[in-house]
């Protein structure tokens, strides 16, 4: 893998990036631009981590246990 060397990360922060787990820094849009000849722009589009998802549904999962026992009470 290149990608680590080229941001200077870990392997595994890097792909944590590529699997929408890490956001990408400035610095790391900054270096992505500069090597593929690209805008800054193009790498600083909205976009939803998948942490992010996860903690969503464990916080209804949790919600919906709660209600779950107070309806067996």
């Amino acid at each position: 893998m290149d990608l680590p060397k080229l941001l200077n990360v870990s392997e595994g922060l890097a792909i944590d990036m590529l699997n929408y787990k890490k956001a990408l820094s400035k610095d790391t849009i900054r270096i992505l631009a500069e090597k593929f000849k690209l805008s800054q722009e193009a790498f600083n589009k909205p976009y939803k981590l998948r942490a992010q998802a996860n903690a969503k549904t464990k916080k209804r999962r949790k919600t919906s246990v709660g209600r779950n026992l107070a309806k067996a009470s």
